[in-house]
C-alpha cells in the first residue's frame, strides 16, 4: 500500500506527464517541451508507481560480448534502506556481493575464506562492490536518476535523430562533487521513453561510448530498457550488450549464511542458545529419544569462547548435585551475568514429565547451583526469561494449568506464584523491557496428555505476574489434539516477543502461511502481516526480537526430502498500512534424520522448533540438531549470517 509521501509523488509525476502528452499533440508545442517536462514524463513513463526510491527491487540480467563469452547477474536494488546485492559467475567462479551502511561482504563460490590472491584476482573489495553498485544502480536507475542531488539538467531541448531514431535530446552534467563527465539523453517523442544516451570524458576528442535502448521489460511497476547495446564514439566498436531479463519486488537483499560448524558429540535436540555478556557463546539440547530415557540423566550444555569455531562440553554437575533432566531446556541470561539452565525429565515408558530443574552459574558456567522447581506428574515445556532488575521467571505446565515461579536473588532462592492459568500449556514465555512477562498459553498440554479446549490465549502480567490480564490469541487456527493427525498442522511452541520499545509480537502459520501479529496495548488488538507463503506446510516457528520492530524468525516447511528450515530477518514498520520488510537466507536443511531405522531415511525437524538469535554485533546465530543413527553422528550445527 502507497504511503502519503508516495501518493503525491505519484500525482507530481502524473500531472507533469499530462504536460507531456499535452506537448505532445499540440503541432504548436511540439517541439518545445521544457526539459524538465520532458524528464518528469520519461520518469512518468518508467516508473509510474514512484517506486524506485521505496521498492526494493531484484533485476536479473543476461549480458554478451563481441567474444560469444555470456553472464548472467542478479542484481538486488533497495535504495530506501541503502543496499545493494549483486551475483554473477565470473571465469568459472560465483561471486556474490552484499553492501549496505554497515560495510560490505564477499563470498567466492558461496564462502567468505578465500584467499589474498582470488581476493586480488576477482576484486573482492569494498571499495570494487562500491563501484559495481554505482555503475549498475546508475544506468538501471535512468532516468530516474536523473533526480540525484548534483544532477545539472541543461535547458535546452533539441528534437534529432539517435541512431535512425526521432528523438529529444537534453545535455547533463554534473557538479564537481559528483563528477566530469558529459552526458546527453534521448527520448521517444511518442511517449518520452528513454532510448539511449552517450557520454564524454572529453567531447571535443570524441572518447567516450553511445548506448542504445531497445524493448521494455516490465516487473513490479517499473518499464525498463529490455536490451542495452555498448558502442565506443571513435570507432563505432560493439562492446557488448546487457538484456534484461526480470523484474521483481522483493523485500531486501537476503542474508548471507557463512559456512555451519558442526559439532559432534551427544544429540542437540530442540536446542536453545544464548550468549552472554563477556561473549560466551551456549547451546543446550536434549538427548536421543530412543536411549535417552533416564528421566535423570545428566544435561548437555556446550560452550563457544571463539564465535562459535570450536565447542567444548560445560560440567554443569552430577545428578547427585541436581543437574538432572533429558528433555526439554532452556537458557537464559541475567544483566549481571547470571546464567540460567533450565531443564525437564520425562519417563519415556509412561510419556509423563516428571520433574523441572534449574541450575544457575554465576562465573560463566564454571560452577552450578541447581533447584528443583517441581516433582509434579506430567511437568512439561519449561521457559525462563530474565527481567531488566534481574528477577528471573519460569514456567511450566502440567496436567493443572500453568505454573510460574520467581527467583529475586539471581537464581539462589525460588519461590511459586500462583498459576498463570487453571488449564493448558506453556506455550511459550516472553519478557519486555519494562519488565512485562507474556506467557502463550495452549491447548496442548502435559507433554499432549491432555487438551484444554477451547484455550487459546496470551496472558500478560505488568506486575511481575501477580497478576494476569489474557486476551485470545491472534490468527485462526486448528490444533491437533493427538498431535499425530497428518492433515492438520502441527503445532506446540507458538511463540511471542517484546521489542525493546515494549510492542509484544506473536508468530504462527495458517497453511502454508507464516504470520506475524504485533500489539502496542497488551494484546488487546493486533496487526497482523503475512510473513512468508511456503510451497508446504508450514509449521513449528520461533521468534526473537532485537531492537525496536527489528525481529528474526524461524520455521519449518515441507516434509521429506522437501524438509526446509527458514530463517528470515524482519524489519517491521512503524506506520500501519505499510509493508514488512523480509530478508530471507536460502533454505537450511539440517542434517536431522528419523531415529527409528526402517526403511529408507526419512528427514526430521528433530524437534519442535529452531532458536534463533540476536548476537552482540548485530549478526543472527542458530543451532539445528545433527541426528543421525544410520551414520552414528550427533550433536548440532552452529549457523550465522554475515553482516550487513
Amino acid at each position: 500500500m502507497a504511503t502519503m509521501k508516495q501518493e503525491n509523488t505519484v500525482l507530481l509525476l502524473a500531472r507533469r506527464a499530462a504536460v507531456l502528452i499535452v506537448a505532445l499533440a499540440s503541432p504548436a508545442l511540439a517541439q518545445t517541451p521544457s526539459a524538465e517536462d520532458l524528464v518528469a514524463g520519461s520518469i512518468a513513463f518508467h516508473d509510474p508507481g514512484a517506486g524506485w526510491t521505496t521498492v526494493a527491487y531484484r533485476l536479473t540480467l543476461e549480458g554478451s560480448r563481441p567474444d560469444g563469452s555470456t553472464n548472467e547477474t542478479i542484481l538486488w536494488i533497495d535504495n530506501a534502506r541503502g543496499r545493494f546485492g549483486y551475483e554473477s559467475m565470473r571465469r568459472g567462479r560465483r561471486l556474490e556481493g552484499q553492501l549496505d551502511t554497515d560495510g560490505c561482504v564477499w563470498l567466492l563460490d558461496g564462502s567468505a575464506d578465500f584467499s589474498e590472491q582470488e581476493k586480488e584476482k576477482f576484486g573482492l573489495t569494498c571499495d570494487r562492490l562500491e563501484g559495481w553498485r554505482n555503475y549498475h544502480v546508475y544506468l538501471w536507475g535512468m532516468p530516474m536518476k536523473l533526480r540525484d542531488p548534483g544532477t545539472l539538467i541543461g535547458e535546452r531541448v533539441e528534437k534529432m535523430e539517435f541512431e535512425g531514431r526521432p528523438a529529444w535530446q537534453i545535455r547533463v552534467t554534473y557538479s564537481e562533487e559528483v563528477g566530469s563527465d558529459t552526458w546527453y539523453y534521448y527520448f521517444d517523442p511518442e511517449d518520452g521513453a528513454l532510448i539511449g544516451y552517450r557520454f564524454y570524458h572529453d567531447e571535443e576528442a570524441n572518447d567516450g561510448e553511445y548506448i542504445t535502448l531497445e524493448g521494455l521489460e516490465e516487473g513490479a511497476g517499473l518499464r525498463l530498457p529490455r536490451s542495452r547495446a555498448w558502442y565506443t564514439h571513435q570507432e563505432g566498436r560493439h562492446l557488448g550488450t546487457d538484456t534484461l531479463v526480470s523484474i521483481q519486488a522483493t523485500d531486501s537483499l537476503p542474508l548471507a549464511l557463512n559456512e555451519p560448524v558442526h559439532h559432534l558429540d551427544t544429540l542437540a535436540r530442540e536446542p536453545m542458545i544464548v550468549q552472554h555478556p563477556d561473549g560466551t557463546l551456549f547451546v543446550s539440547g536434549y538427548g536421543s529419544q530412543v536411549t535417552g530415557t533416564d528421566p535423570n540423566g545428566v544435561p548437555s550444555l556446550w560452550r563457544s569462547v571463539d564465535g562459535g569455531a570450536t565447542w567444548q562440553r560445560v560440567d554443569v554437575g552430577t545428578a547427585a548435585d541436581g543437574a538432572a533432566g533429558n528433555s526439554d531446556v532452556d537458557l537464559a541470561v541475567g544483566p549481571a551475568g547470571t546464567l540460567y539452565f533450565l531443564v525437564m525429565g520425562f519417563d519415556r515408558s509412561v510419556r509423563q514429565g516428571t520433574h523441572i530443574a534449574v541450575g544457575v552459574s554465576h562465573d560463566v558456567g564454571a560452577t552450578w547451583r541447581w533447584t528443583r522447581l517441581s516433582e509434579t506428574r506430567f511437568d512439561d515445556r519449561p521457559w525462563v526469561r530474565i527481567a531488566p532488575d534481574g528477577t528471573a521467571h519460569a514456567i511450566w505446565n502440567d496436567d493443572q494449568g500453568v505454573s510460574h515461579a520467581v527467583s529475586a536473588d539471581r537464581g539462589r532462592t525460588w519461590m511459586e506464584r500462583e498459576r498463570v492459568h487453571p488449564e493448558g500449556g506453556s506455550s511459550h514465555l516472553a519478557m519486555g523491557p519494562a519488565g512485562e512477562i507474556a506467557v502463550r498459553i495452549s491447548p496442548i498440554a502435559a507433554s499432549a496428555n491432555r487438551f484444554a479446549e477451547g484455550v487459546d490465549l496470551v496472558a500478560i502480567s505488568t506486575d511481575s505476574g501477580s497478576t494476569w490480564k489474557k486476551s485470545a490469541a491472534p490468527g485462526n487456527r486448528v490444533w491437533d489434539r493427538t498431535f499425530s493427525n497428518p492433515k492438520l498442522i502441527p503445532r506446540w511452541v507458538e511463540p511471542l516477543a517484546w521489542d525493546e520499545a515494549g510492542a509484544l509480537f506473536h508468530l504462527w502459520s495458517e497453511g502454508t502461511e507464516v504470520r506475524l501479529a504485533r500489539s502496542v496495548n497488551q494484546g488487546s488488538s493486533w496487526t497482523v502481516w503475512t510473513v512468508s507463503e511456503e510451497a508446504g506446510p508450514a509449521y513449528f516457528p520461533y521468534l526473537v526480537a532485537g531492537g525496536a520492530g527489528n525481529l528474526a524468525a524461524t520455521w519449518f516447511s515441507g516434509s521429506g526430502d522437501d524438509l526446509a528450515a527458514h530463517l528470515v530477518r524482519i524489519e517491521v514498520p512503524v506506520t500501519a498500512g505499510e509493508e514488512l520488510v523480509v530478508r530471507r537466507s536460502a533454505p537450511i536443511q539440517i542434517d536431522a534424520w528419523a531415529e527409528v531405522k526402517t526403511g529408507a531415511p526419512q528427514r526430521t525437524p528433530a524437534g519442535e522448533y529452531i532458536p534463533v538469535l540476536f548476537l552482540a554485533d548485530g549478526r543472527l546465530a542458530v543451532a539445528t540438531p545433527i541426528q543421525d543413527a544410520v551414520r552414528n553422528r550427533w550433536g548440532f550445527s552452529w549457523w550465522t549470517t554475515k553482516r550487513p
